[in-house]
């Protein structure tokens, strides 16, 4: 939830504007479908200067909108909102940069994700407009207007895209409506390779500090590896400190991707040694007999797991009790009761506010204090095959408190 006082107008009016629809798309894990998003841009006036910015929003957003306004007699333009939905679904629409918005241009095609110039008065490749959308637009805009004082509004108004935001292409969302099936079936989201690297670099970190007082072996346990991109990475930072004591056991319930991630894998020194081994399971449901029967620690004794990885954020497409959306909370008190003493995953924001809660119950259970550190990142970029999906993201650092 946006906190208001982050907002920077007080004492101001703020407005909004539609930009364009349909240049980026909204993916609903629910309904396993992509709808045109929303490029609105929210202005306001301080004392020393004009603020304006663009987000993407859905069409979920204005109906949450519509579920906070504060005064009831509010018309919502459904049938507006529909209109210039489908119009998107045909063809990307730009609006006309007319005076007020010329100027703005770079900073559009920027959030349009497109280089080039949109010619005023005319249609353009990069969206399409004609005059019959006006009154849409304009009801749509007085709707957004009219609700700036309601319970609504700083939620609506938050300076970042709505989540689950894909940068589609104009046309190209059947073209790969077969991978997003796909990956909402398994809640199936991987992580950029810089953002892997994080990840991987606080796993190898922490076992740096625990190799500095036992020679043991430490099991790094990917609970759902995917393609293989985080076990490259974790494998390739280990060779570059020269680790020996350690196995990398990679899990995943998907076993066709189990077999992409052999594939990525099979040619890194560490799996011809036998260092890396793929388990093809659902990590929620092994006990730790499973975990340490596929390690060899040719006599030595396993001190502990270190966890890492970018879990699923829910089971999948469906409705009710039919859908599980507290995976990773699931995965993180999993971890801790098959023996990690370190755990390190890539998050939405959103699961931020879970870890005093996650915290309690792992001490209820363990009789032991858990200490998680926050990492807010950058560039929050998940892809499934070329397309890629904007989640504000954390990476959540777990380990026993001192």
């Amino acid at each position: 939830m946006v906190d208001a006082n982050d907002i920077p107008w007080r004492t101001t009016r703020p407005f909004a504007k539609l930009i364009a629809c349909g240049h980026k798309h909204f993916l609903s894990l629910k309904s396993n479908l992509s709808f045109p998003a929303f490029l609105v841009q929210f202005n306001c006036k301080t004392e020393n200067e004009n603020i304006s910015y663009y987000q993407w929003r859905s069409k979920r957003d204005f109906l949450i909108l519509k579920r906070n306004q504060t005064r009831q007699e509010k018309v919502f333009p459904k049938s507006s909102l529909s209109k210039l939905s489908d119009e998107a679904t045909l063809k990307p629409w730009v609006v006309p940069l007319t005076k007020d918005l010329v100027h703005e241009k770079d900073v559009i095609l920027k959030k349009l994700g497109t280089a080039g110039f949109l010619d005023d008065d005319s249609p353009s490749s990069l969206g399409y407009y004609h005059p019959s959308m006006k009154k849409s637009i304009q009801r749509l805009e007085g709707y957004m207007n009219d609700c700036v004082d309601s319970d609504g509004w700083v939620e609506f108004s938050r300076r970042e895209d709505s989540e689950g935001i894909i940068d589609f292409g104009s046309g190209e969302t059947k073209e790969h409506s077969g991978d997003i099936s796909k990956s909402a079936k398994f809640g199936q989201y991987f992580t950029i390779e810089t953002n892997a690297q994080k990840i991987v670099e606080e796993a190898v970190a922490y076992y740096e500090e625990i190799r500095r007082n036992s020679d043991d072996i430490i099991v790094f346990v990917e609970p759902s590896c995917g393609d293989g991109r985080i076990i490259m990475q974790l494998s390739e930072n280990l060779q570059s400190i020269s680790a020996i004591d350690f196995v990398i056991l990679a899990c995943d319930l998907d076993n066709q991707l189990l077999n992409r991630c052999q594939e990525n894998v099979s040619k890194l020194e560490h799996f011809n040694e036998g260092k890396i081994v793929l388990l093809h399971c659902d990590y929620l449901k092994t006990e730790p007999s499973c975990i340490f029967s596929h390690v060899h620690a040719n006599g030595k004794q396993i001190s502990g797991l270190i966890v890492v990885g970018n879990p699923p954020y829910s089971s999948g497409v469906g409705h009710g009790h039919l859908i599980e959306r507290d995976l990773p909370n699931r995965f993180i008190t999993h971890s801790v009761g098959l023996g990690a003493v370190f755990i390190t995953f890539l998050l939405p924001q959103r699961y931020k506010r879970d870890i005093e809660s996650i915290q309690h119950l792992i001490a209820q259970k363990t009789n032991k204090s858990w200490t998680c550190k926050c990492q807010e990142l950058e560039d929050s970029r998940f892809n499934f095959g070329d397309e890629f999906f904007h989640q504000p993201s954390i990476i959540q650092c777990w380990y026993l408190s001192e």
